[in-house]
């Protein structure tokens, strides 16, 4: 399966928001969704209506979670079929680490690929606008001839990180989703200008961010580079 146990009496769980009346935060386990709201109040923790929210306090929340996934309620279930909307909406910032796969990298003609050799390049989608859900919810760029997409690992961060060393970084990764990295290329090229790339105008348009369709918690995921 997707998840894995963390211990004698773990239950796998996910989290996923869907549409119904608005965007509704919800916990998954063995593939029903339940609402997130009165799962975690059954278990003391409240005021939690939406995935984000779980954040201010990861470490609280996912304990939480863990206990919630054990007693769901059938009352709370969601009808199948609700439409599935970016797991995470809304996160704070969408941070984008660019030819950071050795395969890519190859492909891309760069003679060079050792690690050593690479200076990573960042650049960021817009968080409210450009991530959305699975399914028909991507507009393409106007004009573009050259629309394409990569299918990339994304990691959640859990709590507040800065000037993190590398050997503590997966201790802040809160869980992983899927996401697609839209780029209009030929909106990207700028060869008359003296900066002969444009990744905003390539990279960040509306709906070129979609993730999905749930969050696994890190303690689920026992090697994220396999």
């Amino acid at each position: 399966d997707h998840l894995m146990a963390t211990g004698a009496d773990a239950v796998n769980w996910s989290l996923a928001t869907v549409m119904l009346d608005a965007p509704v935060g919800c916990i998954e386990v063995d593939g029903a969704l339940y609402r997130l709201e009165p799962s975690l109040a059954r278990v003391g923790l409240t005021g939690v209506a939406t995935v984000i929210d779980l954040f201010p306090d990861w470490e609280r929340s996912r304990a939480a979670l863990d206990r919630a996934a054990q007693q769901v309620s059938a009352e709370d279930r969601v009808a199948a079929g609700a439409p599935r909307l970016a797991p995470l909406l809304y996160p704070g910032k969408v941070l984008c680490a660019g030819a950071n796969y050795y395969d890519h990298i190859k492909e891309m003609g760069v003679p060079d690929t050792r690690k050593e050799a690479q200076r990573l390049f960042f650049f960021f989608k817009p968080s409210r606008n450009a991530v959305v859900g699975e399914g028909a919810t991507v507009h393409m760029p106007i004009g573009t001839k050259a629309f394409d997409w990569e299918v990339e690992l994304a990691a959640v961060i859990g709590r507040k990180a800065r000037a993190v060393k590398a050997a503590d970084a997966l201790s802040y990764v809160a869980g992983y989703t899927v996401a697609i990295d839209f780029s209009a290329r030929d909106h990207n090229r700028a060869p008359e200008t003296f900066y002969k790339l444009d990744w905003v105008a390539g990279k960040a348009h509306d709906t070129c961010g979609p993730m999905g369709p749930r969050f696994v918690p890190a303690s689920a995921i026992a090697d994220p580079q396999n």
